[in-house]
């Protein structure tokens, strides 16, 4: 049996070790908790940390975000598409700072100048700013079939001149102009539109591309043009040297070209016409006008003159603009002067210098021909010429006549004039004009 103080003590030491579990599971439990809280903390300030904390692809390039990014980078290096790389706006603003914009214009490049106009100049200009595909310099879609891109990553030259390309074609390009000329011309024949079909062959004509053979058929294809639209009485809508005109009281054939303006012979007009007697007209009497004025270039190599109308040839052809194109109308064969003796140069024809059966004086053995003389070496009809540049100015004598040898004619035969054969001389005796017409002759 157990003491009582024995029992007390067990019983104290009961007690004591009670508290003591008590008070360490409390501990426990509280550091438990202090860690929980402290954790829960820490978690609180890091979310707010990362939520305040500027983001790399929004903040400074320099930021933790920024340097986590390239880190990311370095480990996983990665090929960065051409597409998006064009879509990124940081990226389209270095390749403006690294690419030269395109100069501006220089004040005159407009439209006409150098193959060059605004619109296109505008083009170019937005195609090297956003590096979109462009169309290559100096061709068109009808001409290539297809367009070129530009490399995106390669800049754009800058220049204040157009490209050589526009301005010197290349053969193929060329002959395909005449070519399309050409078939533009046969199509408004098929569409009985003469006026615009001798447009479309005029502008081949004068065509660097046109080869020797394009210009001998475009030469037939006019004049069979011009037989109509020029030596009949017919007046077709839109031709600019044509229109009609009624006869008033008191006119005179021989005095319709001056009262109306017209740079021709009165003699042209009875021709066209068909008028038998020019002092027949009646009042109320439609007739065919023709404007004129004709000019005349003679090919020494070729032995050939031939006309046009409107504007002079040395003129219109140094021009450059197909406005000022002389019109072909129509060509005679020709002799020449013995040993190349035919002058080069411009010529014109001065005031009263034509003549009608002349007489004439050989220079050489002074011998007279009577105006009606068969054997008269000048015909029956004489064109004076006067030299009107550098070439020809100091020269005499010279003119366009007629031949009672007409084998003469594709030869060096003459003294130095232009000898035509009977009926080609009497009708260029008409055109031709006295103060007005020019004629060039060329190697």
């Amino acid at each position: 049996m157990a003491l009582a103080s024995q029992s007390v003590r067990v019983s104290g030491s009961a007690r004591a070790f009670g508290r003591g579990s008590v008070k360490s599971r409390t501990s426990r439990k509280r550091r438990r908790n202090l860690r929980l809280l402290g954790a829960a903390l820490f978690a609180l300030i890091a979310f707010g940390i990362w939520a305040i904390w500027p983001d790399g692809s929004k903040g400074s390039p320099d930021g933790p975000a920024a340097a986590m990014a390239d880190a990311e980078r370095e480990k996983k290096p990665q090929k960065a598409s051409p597409a998006r790389t064009e879509k990124n706006p940081q990226q389209l603003a270095a390749n403006r700072q690294t690419t030269p914009a395109p100069a501006r214009p220089l004040p005159g490049s407009g439209p006409g100048v150098n193959g060059t106009n605004g619109q296109s100049a505008a083009r170019d200009r937005s195609s090297a700013e956003t590096k979109t595909p462009v169309m290559q310099m100096g061709r068109r879609p009808s001409e290539t079939g297809a367009t070129t891109p530009a490399p995106a990553h390669t800049p754009r030259a800058t220049s204040t001149s157009a490209p050589a390309s526009r301005d010197v074609d290349h053969p193929s390009q060329r002959g395909a102009r005449v070519a399309r000329l050409i078939a533009r011309a046969q199509d408004s024949l098929a569409r009985n539109r003469p006026v615009q079909a001798r447009e479309a062959y005029n502008l081949a004509l004068h065509d660097a591309g046109a080869t020797e053979s394009d210009r001998v058929m475009i030469r037939d294809e006019m004049a069979r043009i011009n037989d109509i639209l020029v030596f009949s009485d017919k007046v077709a809508p839109g031709d600019p040297f044509t229109r009609v005109y009624r006869i008033q009281s008191g006119d005179r054939l021989s005095k319709l070209p001056k009262r109306e303006g017209l740079e021709v012979d009165w003699n042209f007009l009875k021709r066209i016409n068909n008028l038998k007697d020019a002092n027949k007209i009646r009042v109320n009497q439609s007739i065919k006008l023709f404007a004129g004025p004709f000019h005349a270039v003679i090919s020494k190599s070729q032995f050939r003159m031939d006309i046009y109308a409107g504007t002079s040839p040395e003129v219109g052809l140094a021009g450059g603009s197909s406005e000022m194109l002389p019109t072909y109308v129509r060509s005679f064969d020709v002799g020449l002067g013995e040993f190349g003796s035919t002058p080069t140069g411009v010529w014109v024809v001065p005031p009263a210098s034509k003549a009608v059966n002349p007489a004439w004086v050989n220079p050489r053995t002074n011998e007279r021909y009577a105006s009606d003389d068969p054997n008269n070496p000048i015909g029956e009809r004489w064109i004076g010429l006067e030299g009107a540049d550098d070439n020809t100015r100091m020269l005499a004598g010279y003119g366009i006549h007629g031949t009672v040898e007409p084998g003469s004619i594709g030869k060096e035969a003459s003294m130095g004039c232009v000898r035509l054969a009977d009926e080609d001389i009497k009708l260029v005796y008409e055109m031709l004009v006295e103060g007005v017409s020019t004629v060039m002759v060329v190697d």
